[in-house]
């Protein structure tokens, strides 16, 4: 027996393997255009602040734990 003979068994009955068509859809892409809308998200829902806390408390909290 192959592996694929051995892959396609379930349940001791053999399993047909046969081809199955791959359906593609085209999609209008704007890389750019979402980073930007991502960016602008970002900065509007004042998600910045916290990364720039956490930066700030972090360093913070590393300098009075090192030694």
């Amino acid at each position: 027996m192959g592996a694929w003979s051995s892959l396609a068994e379930g349940e001791g009955a053999l399993v047909a393997l046969t081809p199955t068509p791959v359906i593609a859809k085209q999609f209008n892409q704007d890389i750019l255009g979402d980073i930007s809308h991502a960016w602008k998200h970002f900065i509007d829902s004042g998600q910045v602040w916290a990364l720039v806390i956490g930066i700030v408390m972090g360093y913070m909290i590393r300098n009075l734990t090192a030694y």
